[in-house]
């Protein structure tokens, strides 16, 4: 019951969205955690503009060059793959 309580006070006063995840690649306005992998995507997202949405929730701002960049990283080679050399 104090646990609920504790949450419920949280979420009123984080209104702010903020990049938070173990990369920064997770726009929230709650402190999250993620598992800490790296991903050629997560590059994208330093440039891009957290904030909240038309929905309400907190989200990455879709613009013409976030969707080339994560397009252009999920195209490319995997980490395992640049690192071996495989193409």
């Amino acid at each position: 019951m104090i646990l609920a309580v504790i949450l419920n006070v949280s979420l009123v006063l984080s209104s702010d969205c903020f990049r938070t995840g173990c990369s920064g690649e997770v726009c929230s306005d709650l402190d999250l955690a993620s598992i800490c992998i790296y991903r050629p995507q997560f590059e994208c997202y330093r440039a891009a503009t957290c904030e909240r949405q038309a929905n309400g929730r907190c989200g990455w701002t879709q613009t013409e060059e976030l969707q080339r960049c994560l397009e252009n990283a999920q195209n490319g080679p995997t980490v395992a793959e640049d690192i071996n050399g495989y193409e």
